[in-house]
C-alpha cells in the first residue's frame, strides 16, 4: 500500500516549492524525530504502511505528517 502528499506552493497555480529548498526533505527530518518514517521525493510525502495496518495507526501516521507539515511551515495547529 503507497499513499502520498503532493506539496505545493500555490495550490491555485498548481506551483511546486523550488526543489533547492528541500522541502519535502525537511518535513521527513522533522516527521522522523517523532518516530514516523516518510519517503521525500522532490515534493512528494511518500507513506508506505503494512497492509495490516490498523485504523489507530493510519490516524497516528497522518497526524505525524500534519503535525510535521505544519511545524516546518511555522504554523499552530
Amino acid at each position: 500500500m503507497i499513499a502520498a502528499l503532493e506539496l505545493v506552493e500555490n495550490k491555485a497555480q498548481k506551483k511546486g516549492f523550488d526543489w533547492k529548498k528541500r522541502v519535502g526533505y525537511n518535513i521527513y527530518k522533522l516527521a522522523l524525530k517523532k518516530g514516523l518514517l516518510l519517503r521525500p521525493l522532490g515534493n512528494v510525502l511518500y507513506f508506505m504502511p503494512p497492509y495490516v495496518v490498523g485504523k489507530k495507526d493510519i490516524e497516528d501516521i497522518v497526524n505525524g505528517a500534519f503535525h510535521a507539515i505544519n511545524e516546518y511551515f511555522g504554523l499552530e495547529v
